[in-house]
Parts: C-alpha cells; sequence; structure tokens
C-alpha cells in the first residue's frame, strides 16, 4: 500500500518512545505506571479522561458496611412482611380479596428491596437508597404488626375466658347477731342445701377449713333450698346460713329486706373451667344466632347468676338483616340441664351456667345457638360509657328511682342506659316493655361499635372492655362478622319481636320446690312466629312485619 505524503506509522515514529508519568497528588494509585504514549495532546487529555472515569467508578462501590446494613433492613422487611401475613390469614383478619392484594404488593416491595440491594455492590447508591426504604417501611410494617396482634390478643383473651365460670359463696348472719368471725362458728348450726348445691357448699366449707383450720362440716345443718336458709335466718329460727350468692336476687324476691337485715362474716370465691360447645360457623357467608344473656349482678361477668336479660341475635351478613327475639325472664319452660327438663322460670336457667340456658333456649325455638355473649351491670355501664354513650329511641316517657326518660330521641350514658333497659314497673307493659327498651339498647350498642368514627381507637375500646364481656366466640369469628361488613358496608335493617304470653300464678318451680310463684306461660303461635322469624332470615329470607 502506497503512503501519503505526511503520513508516519505511529510504532516506528520517532517521537514515540516509552516514559514514566507520574500521577498527580490526587492519583496517588496510579504513580510510576507506565503508559506508552506520545507526545500528542489529545492522546494525554484521552489518557487522562479514563483515569478519572476509572476512580470514579471506584468512588460509587458501596461499602461492607452499607451493603451489611441493606442487607438486614431488607431481610428485616421480609420477616415482618411474613409475619403480617401469617396474622392476617391465622386469624381471618380483611376479606380474601383484599389479603390477596396486600400479599402482592407487599412481595413486589420485597423483590424491589432485594434487587436494589443486591445492585448496591457495585452501586453504592442503590444500597443506601435501600437501607432507606427498607428502614421505613419496616418501621410503617412494625407499627401494623404491632397494632393487629395487640387487637387479635385482646379478642382471644376474651374468648379464651368464655369457659370461666366463677361462684360466689358466703356465711350470713343477722345484723344485730353478736356473731363476727368463723370461731364464733364453731358451736353454731349453720342451715345450707348441701343435697342441692353440695358441690359448691362442700368446696367453700373445704376452704374456709384450709384457710382457718375452722372445721364447720359437722355443724352445717341440710335444708332443701337457700329460700328457706334466708327464711330461716330472717325468723331466727338459725343463726347463720351458706348463701351462693347466684341465689341472692331469687331470695330478695321474696325477702325484699334480706340485704338490710343481714351481713357476711366470710366470702369467698371458686373459679372452674367448663367445656365449652361452639357450634362454628363462617360468620362472613352464613346466618348464625348469638344468645345475649345479661346477668343481675355487678362485678366479675364470669360470676354465675340468673339471666334477666334472654335476647337471641340472629344475624344474615348476606341479606344484612338482623333480627332481634326476645324471650321473657319469667317465661314457663323446661329447664335443661341442671334442671333436668323440669317446669321453671327461665331465669333460673342461668343459676345452672349460660350452657343451661342456651340449651333450653335451642330447646324452646328450635335452632342452634352458635355463641353467646353475657353481660352484667357493670358491663353494661362501662360499654356504653367507653364508646361515648348511645342515641335510643324511647317510644313512651317513664320514670325511675333516680332519672326520667321523656319520649324521643336520648342520648345515654353508661348509668342512664342501666337504668333504661332495667326498669319494668313504671312500664304499661311491663317485662314486655322492658325486653323492648333492652332491645333498643342492643341496636344502639351494635350501631354505635360498627361506625367508621370508632375504628381508630378500636384497640383501646377492645382492651378497656374485654373483662366486661364474657363470649365463647372465636377470634377468627369475630373477625368474620367485620371481614362481611367490610365487604358489603350497607347498613343493616333491623326487626325486633319478642315471645308472647300470659301470666299465671300458682306454677311450679323446680330450683324452688314446694313454692308456686307467679310465670308467664307462653302462647303457642308466638313461639311458633319466634321460631319461624329466626328460621327465615337464617335462610336469607325477609324480617317479620311488625
Amino acid at each position: 500500500m502506497k503512503k501519503t505524503q505526511g503520513s508516519t506509522n505511529r510504532n516506528t515514529h520517532p517521537n514515540a518512545i516509552r516514559r514514566q508519568v507520574k500521577a498527580s497528588p490526587a492519583r496517588p494509585r496510579y504513580e510510576n505506571e507506565l503508559i506508552e504514549t506520545d507526545f500528542d495532546e489529545y492522546d494525554v487529555q484521552d489518557r487522562r479522561k479514563t483515569i478519572k472515569n476509572q476512580y470514579h467508578a471506584n468512588d460509587n462501590t458501596a461499602s461492607l458496611g452499607t451493603r451489611v446494613f441493606a442487607w438486614i433492613f431488607t431481610i428485616a422487611f421480609l420477616v415482618l412482611t411474613a409475619l403480617l401475613l401469617y396474622v392476617l390469614y391465622r386469624f381471618n383478619i380483611l376479606p380474601n380479596t383484599m389479603r390477596i392484594i396486600i400479599a402482592v404488593i407487599l412481595l413486589v416491595i420485597n423483590v424491589i428491596f432485594f434487587s436494589m440491594t443486591i445492585a448496591g455492590r457495585r452501586r453504592g447508591a442503590f444500597a443506601k437508597t435501600a437501607i432507606a426504604l427498607a428502614l421505613i417501611f419496616s418501621l410503617i410494617l412494625g407499627l401494623g404488626n404491632y397494632y393487629i396482634i395487640r387487637g387479635v390478643t385482646t379478642v382471644e383473651d376474651m374468648g379464651k375466658k368464655g369457659n370461666i365460670r366463677t361462684t360466689d359463696m358466703a356465711i350470713v348472719v343477722l345484723k344485730e347477731s353478736p356473731l363476727n368471725t368463723l370461731n364464733d362458728l364453731a358451736e353454731i348450726t349453720i342451715q345450707a342445701p348441701i343435697i342441692s348445691d353440695g358441690t359448691n357448699i362442700t368446696s367453700y366449707l373445704t376452704d374456709i377449713n384450709k384457710r382457718t383450720s375452722i372445721d364447720l362440716s359437722d355443724n352445717t345443718e341440710d335444708v332443701e333450698t337457700y329460700l328457706d336458709a334466708a327464711g330461716n335466718l330472717l325468723d331466727e329460727e338459725t343463726a347463720a346460713m351458706v348463701l351462693n350468692n347466684a341465689w341472692l336476687e331469687t331470695i330478695l324476691d321474696d325477702y325484699p329486706t334480706f340485704n338490710e337485715r343481714t351481713r357476711v362474716i366470710d366470702t369467698s370465691n371458686f373459679i372452674r373451667e367448663v367445656e365449652e360447645v361452639v357450634k362454628d360457623v363462617d360468620t362472613s357467608k352464613t346466618g348464625f344466632n348469638v344468645y345475649i344473656s345479661g346477668i343481675d349482678t355487678y362485678g366479675p361477668v364470669s360470676t354465675v347468676s340468673r339471666s334477666d336479660v334472654n335476647i337471641i341475635m340472629t344475624m344474615n351478613p348476606n341479606t344484612h338483616k338482623l333480627l332481634l327475639t326476645t324471650i321473657p325472664r319469667d317465661t314457663y319452660l323446661p329447664i335443661a340441664g341442671g334442671g333436668n327438663n323440669e317446669y321453671d322460670k327461665l331465669t333460673h336457667a342461668g343459676i345452672y351456667g349460660v350452657e343451661s340456658s342456651i340449651e333450653t333456649l335451642e330447646n324452646f325455638l328450635e335452632t342452634d345457638i352458635n355463641y353467646y355473649a353475657r353481660v352484667n351491670f357493670s358491663s353494661l355501664i362501662k360499654i356504653v360509657d367507653e364508646i361515648g354513650g348511645i342515641d335510643v329511641d324511647n317510644p313512651v316517657s317513664f320514670s325511675t328511682d333516680y332519672y326520667s326518660f321523656p319520649a324521643g330521641t336520648l342520648h345515654l350514658n353508661g348509668d342512664e342506659a342501666l337504668a333504661f333497659s332495667r326498669e319494668r314497673h313504671n312500664l304499661s307493659g311491663g317485662d314486655y316493655d322492658r325486653g323492648r327498651n333492652q332491645e333498643c339498647v342492643i341496636l344502639a350498642i351494635f350501631d354505635k361499635v360498627t361506625s367508621p368514627e370508632l375504628l381508630k381507637n378500636y384497640n383501646s375500646i377492645l382492651e378497656s372492655v374485654s373483662d366486661s364481656i364474657q363470649t365463647n366466640m372465636p377470634t377468627e369469628a369475630i373477625m368474620g362478622i367485620a371481614n362481611g361488613m367490610i365487604e358489603n358496608p350497607q347498613p343493616w335493617d333491623t326487626c325486633m319481636i319478642d315471645v308472647a304470653g300470659t301470666g299465671q300464678p300458682g306454677l311450679n318451680s323446680y330450683l324452688i320446690p314446694g313454692r308456686e310463684i307467679f310465670m308467664m306461660a307462653p302462647y303457642p303461635e308466638s313461639v311458633e312466629a319466634a321460631q319461624n322469624s329466626i328460621k327465615t332470615v337464617l335462610e336469607g329470607g325477609p324480617l317479620p312485619e311488625q
């Protein structure tokens, strides 16, 4: 090939030499580097540019500490993601569609964080960004996990207490009696229904012996019922009696001055666990019944006592229908369980335990009762106050000993709600009107606790009222109700009915043999109507006409 004039082969150019080029002080790593070059100005600039790019490339590489922190926060976010998804699925929190969406979003975020952390090995900016984002998202997810687990734990604790029964026992003497301590009873005859309530009485006397080394079993005399012992005490035919406090209201029905004329010299309570039978269903998709039992005591809600409020709440999440059926406390019907299916008033079933009341009402209404919720006087006051009061529509004005309730919409606090739902003597319909007022209070509480305004405080409210409600409803069932409301947020259609009957004096009571008591004999057609209404709502039909 012919060379043109002026062209020169660089490899043989006389100016092409090997020389040492010292790097500037800012580039110490290239000191004494040998490079082959010529004195061409453009070649020197290209070489300097290459060295500069190599320096900045090395400068962008993440340090070991940065990469370690990036992996720590990325893995922490992955662990928190797994924990959240486990809790959501384990306890049936949120509808399934929402859980899937949350899972997909969190999975995508995790993939992004892992990709950035891996890329951060060569690009320091990626590692630093991964640290910042993973830290922020981990804090958010950790806080969310904390509040969710806290709420679930509270609900679970409520369910775990459902099988606890507390029995309060006492030794009672007349107010003016010289007997003041257990030592004074050593030579005194004490009356108690040993045969009919032997388990509780024996446990109590054994407890006294363990605490004080005083054995009262030999001087305890059997009577048929606590009512007989109370009458004998007031008539001064005996100096002391053992009292199961579940009987106190029954005693007060016959002896209204019993509390004023007596005093307690010893008390003890016994806690036992019973086997729960839960007829669980998917509460987000299937109709179900909840037995609402209101017991006539203050103090622990697990205390065994008469059930003065007996309401079946029938809910169908598909149709958003809610039916409340009241069965008056004095309804005369066969009592299951401890009542041996003998006839008595419904309220007495509570003395044998809530399971006796449930079985009694299942037989009476020919339906399954899936769950129960049990409250007492203290519970109602606390619940209403914690949710900021309730609004009820009062159809007719009436008064109690301490309150006046005009007709119209009323805002009630806890004490007012209790008085509103307990009064019957100043109502023309007596127990029927009281039952309607109780239903109004329950619906008002339901409306309040399902309102969006309470969601932001649901944890604190749950914790405040957790000791005020006793239920056998599993956490998953409670969450199922909430899920149904989220999926179908439309208002619930509600209806209130009651079982009617006629009052009859002279009816025999199994709990109090030999006593003829005024009770309500239910009308068969009213019972049948209640049975059909409950069945219809469960199956997705309409509410009964009122």
